[in-house]
């Protein structure tokens, strides 16, 4: 998921052409409601705020043991951040499915115990000092700043 220039969101990975880009623009200094979907198929949406989706197709898995980053590209060679995300975050959400209903699950606050739900990143908690990261198992974690 990127966000260029300010002005767009868009989808990319490795096994697409070109980057999806999202139906709605993005303000800066503005709050914005952001998923992505990809289903057993590859069937993909991107959904930005209220805009209709836009439909991509890909065959990107996620591998298991690699590294998740939000905010940043990783320069391969180097492993240091490249370009970065330059907002904040309020949370990230990964599900082993794809919701019925992705816009309106926006204000959706699960508890870490929803079976379908992989993890839970929710940076913004107040009076945490930290980001706080919620597993599957409902464990805490610090997250690396």
């Amino acid at each position: 998921l990127l966000l260029h220039s300010g002005d767009r969101f868009y989808y990319y990975d490795d096994h697409i052409k070109d980057a999806i880009a999202g139906n709605a623009v993005s303000l800066p200094d503005k709050w914005h409601y952001v998923a992505v979907t990809v289903d057993a198929d590859g069937q993909g949406y991107l959904y930005v705020n209220d805009a209709p989706p836009a439909h991509f197709t890909t065959t990107s898995r996620p591998v298991v043991d690699t590294k998740l980053t939000f905010c940043a590209d990783i320069i391969p060679e180097t492993g240091l951040r490249g370009d970065f995300f330059a907002g904040r975050l309020d949370s990230v959400r990964i599900y082993d499915s794809v919701l019925p209903d992705p816009v309106a699950a926006r204000f959706d606050d699960p508890p870490p115990t929803e079976p379908t739900l992989r993890a839970y990143y929710k940076f913004e908690e107040p009076g945490l000092s930290e980001p706080t990261i919620f597993t599957q198992s409902a464990t805490n974690h610090s997250a690396p700043a």
